[in-house]
């Protein structure tokens, strides 16, 4: 008799990402071996003490790093890796039902920006031809 998975999705997940990934994956291993907490020490100068909090320096720091060690070249698509792969999404230090950081030259227009017009591009680029 034939089997038929049917696949219902469920409004909350009890899992946990360390369970998925395992403990002999390359990056359970770094995480081991290098701690980075130092990084926000050093980085604390750089940011004002007013305004919208800003993604963790750690968070980049160990998003540059996988972009690095994996061969993944465009920030958009390291942004793109990170929000679907739960390897990468773990040691960034994300759960699954969080929100992973986006970058300002992603895709998604933001919010009031209206598109960018074509002849915006051509008035760019006519001087290159």
């Amino acid at each position: 008799m034939q089997g038929e998975k049917r696949f219902e999705p469920k409004l909350f997940y009890g899992i946990n990402l360390s369970d998925f990934i395992g403990t002999d994956h390359f990056l359970m291993k770094l995480n081991d071996a290098i701690s980075l907490e130092w990084i926000r020490e050093r980085t604390r100068s750089y940011y004002s003490h007013t305004g919208k909090p800003s993604v963790d320096p750690v968070v980049l720091v160990k998003m540059l790093l996988v972009g690095y060690l994996y061969d993944i070249r465009s920030e958009r698509r390291l942004v793109e890796e990170v929000r679907l792969n739960l390897a990468y999404r773990w040691y960034a230090g994300y759960e699954r039902t969080r929100k992973s950081p986006t970058t300002a030259s992603s895709p998604e227009p933001a919010p009031g920006s209206g598109e960018i017009s074509s002849s915006r591009y051509s008035r760019r680029y006519s001087d290159s031809a």
